[in-house]
């Protein structure tokens, strides 16, 4: 009876306020419209852009000496960076698996960028061994290289980090810059409203410092038993019935075969037309002898799909060596199809046991289609029949024209 008269007096008492935060969440913003809003690739990604003096923002190497500004430089080497117009200054995305690399060999100087955007800290000692990478790279001694660990809130460094002078920047410096540069450089009607929707997802998705993010905390601190329950008893798009549903609506596809109609947690299918390009016998699942799936998870939030080959289950090493040359090829392969290059898993590995080479989003819990449908299987059936049109059928094509047939190669 409480929870219901809790719930009773957050409707009652802050209607006027949801009503303001449901407009305020109605309004678009690429990096949520694109899903990606918490992603540390896009974020990394941006700030390449903007930190390029080449790029097309136009605001040259304002932010880039900006950034460098927040660095602990010596003073005589700021004014040496600052006096200089860094056209020669190369930004690396993924080098040897670093997030951003800045590099500039005319000025000497290199700055490793390690973007943390959920993890509370860094794994597997990451910051010492890209250490190293840039100390074995850029090994002159009038070579300078820095370090930054940049997070949305402070972090606490590890000794050895710190010894090895790593500095902790927060997005809030990224922030105050990026507020700067719109206000003293004035971009390009073209680029404004790009950084304008990046400082919006950073001030509410990433930092909660929005007007709206502190609208929604004071609700919460006043209702929070009552939001508790609602979040603890929200809808979910996992259930045994629905996943049951769509095990047997692949069943009866007439256009595809589900591979494990037995398994209870993961649903796997091909498409009929692309099976001899897989049917390798490397008894990868239970049940079926091919090294490829397409494997549907539904969980709580979302139902998506990834498109993943097998482990290799042979006693024989010569036989085990000819199925992995096969997998190395057909992985190498998909991974340059067109159909799926949006979603492709860049740091996924041929040698692993399940690599994935892309995942795809079925169908998510704030998905508008659940307005449009009676139940969540139909509002699945609709989601699975854009994605095969938009996907999935020139995904087949490409398997068709890019894969070698197994028989060809028993």
């Amino acid at each position: 009876m409480i929870e219901i008269e809790k719930l009773q007096n957050l409707v009652i008492d802050e209607n006027q306020r949801l009503e303001k935060l449901k407009l305020f969440l109605s309004q678009p913003n690429y990096l949520e419209i694109l899903g990606i809003s918490h992603r540390e690739l896009q974020h990394s990604n941006f700030l390449a852009w903007m930190m390029n003096s080449r790029a097309s923002h136009d605001i040259g190497n304002y932010f880039l000496k900006s950034f460098i500004n927040l660095l602990p430089l010596p003073p005589e080497d700021k004014i040496r960076i600052n006096l200089s117009n860094l056209e020669g200054t190369k930004i690396h995305r993924e080098f040897n698996d670093i997030d951003l690399l800045i590099v500039n060999t005319e000025l000497k100087f290199t700055i490793c960028i390690e973007n943390k955007i959920k993890a509370s800290k860094s794994g597997d000692n990451q910051l010492l061994k890209y250490y190293e990478i840039v100390e074995n790279t850029w090994s002159d001694k009038e070579h300078k290289n820095y370090y930054v660990y940049l997070t949305p809130f402070p972090r606490t460094l590890t000794e050895k980090e710190i010894e090895i002078e790593y500095v902790n920047l927060t997005y809030q410096s990224i922030l105050d810059i990026l507020e700067d540069t719109v206000i003293s450089k004035r971009p390009s009607e073209e680029t404004t409203p790009l950084i304008d929707n990046y400082i919006n997802n950073l001030k509410k998705n990433i930092m909660g410092i929005s007007e709206e993010a502190k609208l929604a905390q004071e609700i919460y601190k006043k209702h929070k038993t009552a939001i508790d329950f609602i979040v603890n008893n929200k809808p979910t798009l996992y259930s045994p019935e629905l996943f049951g549903q769509i095990n047997d609506f692949f069943i009866q596809h007439e256009q595809y075969q589900n591979l494990t109609p037995k398994d209870k947690n993961i649903i796997r299918v091909l498409p009929l037309n692309t099976i001899p390009y897989f049917n390798h016998k490397t008894n990868s699942w239970d049940g079926t002898q091919s090294s490829f799936a397409l494997e549907i998870f539904c969980e709580r939030e979302k139902i998506w799909i990834k498109f993943c080959f097998g482990a290799i289950n042979t006693k024989s090493e010569e036989e085990r060596h000819r199925l992995q040359k096969i997998k190395d090829d057909a992985f190498s392969g998909m991974k340059e199809f067109k159909s799926i290059s949006s979603k492709i898993i860049r740091r996924s590995k041929s040698s692993s046991g399940y690599p994935s080479v892309a995942n795809f989003d079925i169908v998510k819990l704030n998905d508008k289609v659940f307005s449009e449908t009676e139940d969540v299987f139909s509002a699945f059936k609709l989601k699975f029949q854009k994605f095969e049109k938009n996907t999935l059928e020139k995904w087949s094509d490409e398997v068709e024209q890019k894969i070698t047939k197994a028989q060809q190669n028993v």
